[in-house]
């Protein structure tokens, strides 16, 4: 049987495995087997009976049998195995996180910034900095939280901001003065998420 507590990435394809033996440990094929997936928030049985076709053996390990899904909703899944003869329904839990696909897009920071003068280029490449900025920065995964979002969007509004001062400076009533190196705000954001720097 697989982990009963993977973690996949949404979108990406669930692989399940069910080993099925006799009483003597020798594996079988049970008749009627099925696969269903029970989906958040309520795991209502009977759940999606799942039409992919279930290969077996899996490895040339006979009694295995294998089965992929795509789900596309995130939270925990419920997965049960079940056949009529013999009858059975065993369950395995998947955990299931918005994973890549949620990190933030164009349409996401044209949002944030609202009415701009920037074109969708300019603000693509502004983003494309920031992120690979934040992944140098941050301890960053599969799983994208909010937090995470939001500071990569101030991001590049700062970084498109300063566009327009090619040397940092801005003119104050007391004379020229350098735009702050750091922003508290991102800092604040990206905090929990800092790469420690040991030695």
């Amino acid at each position: 049987m697989s982990d009963p507590h993977d973690t996949y990435v949404l979108g990406l394809t669930v692989h399940r495995e069910f080993l099925a033996l006799d009483a003597d440990g020798n594996g079988i094929t049970p008749a009627g087997l099925t696969l269903h997936r029970l989906d958040p928030p309520t795991w209502t049985p009977p759940g999606t009976d799942l039409t992919p076709a279930i290969v077996t053996p899996v490895d040339g390990v006979t009694g295995l049998h294998g089965i992929d899904d795509v789900p596309t909703v995130a939270g925990r899944h419920l997965y049960q195995w079940r056949s009529t003869a013999p009858a059975l329904a065993v369950d395995q839990v998947v955990v299931l996180l918005a994973g890549d696909a949620a990190r933030v897009t164009l349409a996401d920071v044209t949002a944030y910034l609202g009415p701009t003068s920037w074109d969708s280029t300019a603000i693509a490449g502004a983003l494309a900095a920031e992120q690979s900025a934040q992944d140098q920065r941050c301890r960053t995964s599969s799983v994208y939280p909010p937090d995470l979002a939001e500071a990569v969007m101030r991001r590049v509004a700062r970084n498109l901001a300063l566009r327009g001062l090619p040397l940092a400076m801005q003119a104050g009533d007391a004379g020229a003065s350098y735009a702050p190196g750091r922003d508290p705000e991102i800092r604040r954001l990206e905090g929990p998420y800092r790469r420690r720097v040991v030695g």
